[in-house]
């Protein structure tokens, strides 16, 4: 992992003349304007493009109808004056809090009398920003809309990440990974929005693929955005609409919108979470890393903990992160490392376990434990305890859930909005302290809807702010030199992403193999380097020249991948020296090649270098083409069979 090192980024505060609040990093700023009631108004990617992803402030917004119309709303903002109070403060662990008081007022200067907001938002120095909104209304009102913390994002974005809720994913009880959508501004029908729910979606993230986007994920407590001054369930809106005055795209949380009067919204105080993250797009390409698993898993039992030549020979190689995946009963014998438990082995496990470790830090490798942040064995300490009162629970009646790899159980899901923070935290800091592990790797990486009425919520709520907290801790916990290795298949998090020292996706069952197989988050953008995991059976060769398209490794320890990777450590290194990168899919370059070559292009200013990738066992000759900032660059390259050759061009 040389040349990249991750962690918490401190922010810094100041406040210019003209009134504007700055809060920044190394990697981002974020902006408030106190004459536009102390909304945001500047959120910027410093190694991105450095524009404002703002085309105007945020705002929350109270809408009474207009009489005799369908639809039309009276908009109230908080953007329409100036802040009441603002104030800020720079906190000793780098982060920083911002607290605002607005009023509503309308495009013609007129108040919304009887209604007030106060909103803070604390600045994390790991990307995010989480706010609070307390709305409160001195009177009951007729309101046909309410929306919270409304984004008005550039046009130029070209992908949508959405993680709906419960009532609007696929299945009840699964993981709700992402929908991706792809953005065309000016291509769209004005009724046909990118997305649009009657059902808030737990969280969005619009961005331009390699180069900048901003997330807004709903906070842990679901059920104060339920139900806001509705007979019906529902009846709110979640969606990212296209607006081409200015051009923008529209992103809306709104927990109203009713298309007729009478939603009496009763006086008193109502209080919504969120939060908003930034990515920390690093300056230079980060470097492709070599990880993998410790154990071997062909062959005996026996023979399972690779001895000091073997890793000797890994190193060479050029892999320097391994990770012990050993969550299921593998060889059918009951020695495995059961969730959150204990020791994981019986004593002779153990002693190999530490011989292991000791080798591979006499060979410069890094080896980090398996945690699972969702599931817990029946069988580990505390269960009986803590197990079905921490459980997640996604259906009414249901108890708990399983999951299960064959006839093997993995363990019993759980929510971390309970005791089940402090269990899973504990466990974890039990093993670091035991033995020389330098870091963790986490799977169900992810937070997720639960109705258990006994978590700290009570009502509808999801751990992603908990999961947060717990990344935090772990990556306080790894240390400067320490790695957090992230299983985050199809859930982007700008957050968790900005402090991963690797991020492991794809974890499917490929029907194909072509330079467009993978989803947007593979090449996503330049935060951390990102591994793919190994699905398909064979030589993985193919498949490894896909994945560098999107300068991505396979997370393989088999000796064809590694050849191939060692093989190429010159082109690997140079690919570090640029600043930006695209891959297939991305409209930026292309070939004639259809599925048998794929192309990909690394750039700082006029300086570039094209990759060209041929996935066939035969050589082909390849036309490709580059368009980039109004200029277009064309060639044809022969490219051998299973490999890929590196151009330069000029931009």
């Amino acid at each position: 992992m040389s040349g990249f090192k991750t962690g918490f980024s401190p922010y810094s505060v100041r406040q210019g003349k003209n009134g504007v609040l700055s809060v920044e990093n190394e990697f981002i700023r974020w902006e408030h304007d106190p004459a536009r009631g102390g909304e945001l108004c500047g959120a910027y990617v410093k190694n991105g493009t450095g524009r404002n992803l703002l085309v105007r402030p945020q705002y929350t917004a109270l809408c009474p109808w207009v009489r005799g119309g369908w639809r039309q709303y009276h908009y109230f903002k908080t953007t329409g004056e100036k802040a009441g109070k603002f104030a800020f403060e720079a906190k000793d662990d780098g982060s920083v809090s911002v607290a605002y008081t607005s009023k509503f007022r309308d495009s013609g200067g007129n108040d919304l009398k009887g209604a007030s907001a106060a909103h803070t938002a604390i600045y994390h120095p790991d990307g995010s920003a989480r706010h609070v909104v307390t709305l409160k209304l001195s009177r009951d009102m007729d309101l046909g809309h309410i929306r919270i913390g409304g984004l008005s994002v550039r046009g130029d974005m070209n992908r949508l990440a959405v993680r709906p809720c419960s009532a609007a994913a696929w299945v009840a009880e699964g993981q709700h990974p992402c929908q991706w959508i792809e953005l065309k501004h000016g291509m769209s029908r004005r009724d046909l929005p990118a997305y649009q729910s009657r059902f808030l979606p737990l969280s969005m993230l619009i961005f331009k693929a390699g180069f900048e986007g901003i997330e807004m994920s709903l906070g842990d407590d679901l059920s104060a955005w339920d139900g806001i001054g509705a007979r019906t369930p529902g009846l709110s809106l979640g969606g990212v609409f296209e607006r081409r005055d200015p051009a923008c795209y529209e992103m809306t949380f709104a927990p109203l919108e009713s298309p007729r009067t009478g939603n009496i919204v009763k006086k008193g105080t109502y209080t919504f979470s969120y939060s908003l993250a930034l990515p920390f797009v690093r300056r230079n390409i980060v470097p492709l890393t070599l990880a993998s698993g410790l154990l071997k898993h062909q062959g005996p039992f026996e023979d399972r903990w690779p001895n000091a030549a073997e890793l000797k020979k890994l190193h060479g190689y050029g892999l320097n992160l391994l990770r012990i995946h050993n969550d299921g009963d593998r060889y059918g014998n009951g020695i495995f490392w059961r969730d959150a438990a204990y020791p994981p082995y019986p004593a002779d496990e153990m002693r190999k376990m530490d011989a292991a470790l000791a080798a591979a830090k006499k060979n410069s490798i890094d080896v980090v434990p398996y945690f699972s942040c969702k599931e817990y064995h029946p069988e580990a300490e505390g269960f009986k305890k803590y197990g079905l009162k921490s459980a997640r629970q996604a259906v009414p009646g249901e108890a708990f859930m399983e999951t299960f790899f064959g006839t093997s159980l993995f363990g019993v899901q759980m929510c971390l909005e309970s005791d089940w923070f402090e269990v899973r935290r504990k466990s974890i800091a039990k093993t670091l302290d035991n033995h020389a592990f330098n870091g963790v790797y986490y799977d169900w990486c992810m937070g997720q809807e639960c109705i258990n009425p006994a978590h700290n919520h009570g009502g509808r709520h999801w751990d992603n702010d908990r999961l947060r907290d717990l990344l935090d801790w772990s990556r306080e916990r790894a240390g400067t030199d320490g790695k957090l290795y992230l299983h985050l298949t199809n859930v982007p998090d700008f957050a968790a992403e900005n402090l991963a020292d690797i991020v492991l996706t794809e974890e499917s069952e490929y029907c194909d193999i072509f330079p467009e197989m993978f989803t947007p988050h593979v090449h996503f953008m330049n935060i951390a380097p990102r591994s793919i995991c190994v699905m398909i059976p064979g030589s993985h060769r193919a498949l490894a020249l896909a994945a560098l398209l999107h300068h991505a490794t396979l997370c393989s320890s088999g000796e064809d991948v590694l050849a191939f990777y060692a093989s190429h450590k010159k082109d690997f290194a140079a690919f570090t020296k640029y600043r930006h990168h695209t891959a297939p899919g991305e409209g930026i370059v292309s070939t004639d090649a259809g599925t048998k070559a794929g192309m990909s292009l690394y750039w700082k200013g006029a300086e570039g270098l094209a990759v060209l990738a041929n996935l066939t066992d035969k050589p082909l000759s390849c036309g490709w083409k580059i368009e980039l900032d109004g200029k277009t660059v064309s060639g044809r390259t022969e490219l051998p069979a299973l490999d890929f050759v590196t151009v330069k061009v000029n931009l």
